[in-house]
C-alpha cells in the first residue's frame, strides 16, 4: 500500500516553476563536439530567444510557437534545451520530427547525445543506448524515468501515426 501512496503523491505533486530560459542556464552545458561556444549555455548570447523559449515553456498558455528565422541563429540548441527541460524536470511524452532521416541522425550522433553527455544534471536521468537492453533508450526511442522522446523524420509518418505527446 505504502507504493501506491508513493506514487500518488509523486502523481500529485505540482510541477516546478523553471522556464526553459532559467533550466538551460543554470544546468545545460555544450559539449566541444557539438558546438562552437561550448562549456556553460548562456540564453544571453542570443537575446532574441529568451521569448521564444518562455513560449515553449509549460507555463505559457499558448499552445502552438511557430518561428521564421535564419541558419545558425541558436535554435537547434534551443530545441534541444527544450527536450532537456521537459525531460528533467516535466516528464512526458515528447516528439521531434526533423524533414529526413540523414539531419536526424546527424542531430543525434553530433549534438543531442553529446548533449547529454556534457550537462552533468541529465547523464544519470536519460538512459544511454546499449545495444540488447530493454530498459535503454534506442536510436530513434528515447528514455528517461517519466517519459520518452520520440525522433522520426517527416518521411516516417508510422512513427507518429497514434501518439500522444504533449511536446511536439
Amino acid at each position: 500500500m505504502s507504493i501506491v501512496l508513493s506514487a500518488m503523491k509523486m502523481g500529485l505533486k505540482p510541477d516546478p516553476k523553471m522556464d526553459i530560459a532559467t533550466w538551460s542556464n543554470q544546468y545545460r552545458i555544450l559539449a566541444t563536439e557539438g558546438a562552437k561556444l561550448a562549456g556553460k549555455y548562456d540564453i544571453n548570447y542570443f537575446p532574441f530567444l529568451i521569448e521564444i523559449a518562455e513560449w515553449l515553456s509549460p507555463q505559457s498558455p499558448v499552445q502552438y510557437v511557430f518561428v521564421c528565422k535564419g541558419v545558425q541563429l541558436g535554435f537547434t540548441e534551443l530545441g534541444n534545451n527544450m527536450l532537456f527541460t521537459y525531460a528533467d524536470l516535466y516528464h512526458c511524452p515528447m516528439l521531434v520530427v526533423f524533414p529526413i532521416k540523414k539531419l536526424l541522425r546527424e542531430h543525434l550522433d553530433n549534438k543531442f547525445w553529446s548533449g547529454i553527455k556534457a550537462t552533468p544534471r541529465l547523464k544519470d536521468k536519460i538512459r544511454p543506448v546499449k545495444q540488447g537492453s530493454v530498459d535503454s533508450s534506442s536510436s530513434t526511442f528515447i528514455k528517461f524515468a517519466g517519459g520518452s522522446i520520440v525522433a522520426s523524420w517527416s518521411e516516417s509518418k508510422s512513427t507518429f501515426a497514434s501518439g500522444s505527446y504533449r511536446v511536439c
